[in-house]
């Protein structure tokens, strides 16, 4: 796990991890019972400035006893120089999109992972607090998977020509 990440997960509060669980429970009584642990998900990403991708997982004190949540936090680092990368990939717009929950209201099978949080260190490192999602197809994918993608990201777009929203940011 790259040192950075190690770092910034070791320093989270109590009250951050508090709020993540009760985000990925949908419980707004939901208190972490202990120190979660961490798994780095060592699946490839394109954009180097991702320095980690890390499922957080823990138990939560709930009105009905406790219950186990999981979340999954991807690191950014946008002061690393990716070369062509911010022309294709913008970190303040994934930021946006999660931030303000762009799109995650829509009917489609097509749609960003949940955001409990996002945070912003001195550093200007951004911290996506996700839905941990363990039933999504994981790589590497095989035709049929593409296949279905494709189809999903086409019914997305479709209904968003017909539709277009305007992003509250440039």
């Amino acid at each position: 796990m790259h040192d950075k990440v190690e770092k910034l997960l070791s320093s989270t509060s109590h009250e951050t991890f508090t709020t993540i669980a009760r985000g990925a429970l949908v419980d707004s009584t939901a208190t972490v019972t202990e120190t979660p642990t961490f798994k780095e998900i060592t699946t490839s990403h394109n954009d180097q400035r991702t320095i980690g991708i890390v499922k957080v997982s823990g138990n939560a004190k709930v009105t009905s006893g406790t219950k186990p949540w999981s979340s999954v936090v991807k690191i950014i680092d946008p002061n690393i120089d990716e070369g062509d990368a911010d022309r294709w990939v913008s970190v303040d717009v994934e930021q946006h999109v999660y931030e303000q929950k762009l799109f995650g209201s829509d009917d489609e099978d097509f749609r960003p992972a949940k955001s409990y949080l996002v945070e912003i260190n001195s550093d200007d490192i951004r911290i996506l607090w996700l839905e941990d999602m363990p039933d999504a197809i994981q790589p590497p994918w095989d035709f049929a998977s593409y296949l279905n993608a494709a189809n999903h990201l086409g019914s997305f777009n479709g209904k968003h020509a017909n539709s277009i929203k305007q992003l509250p940011f440039s």
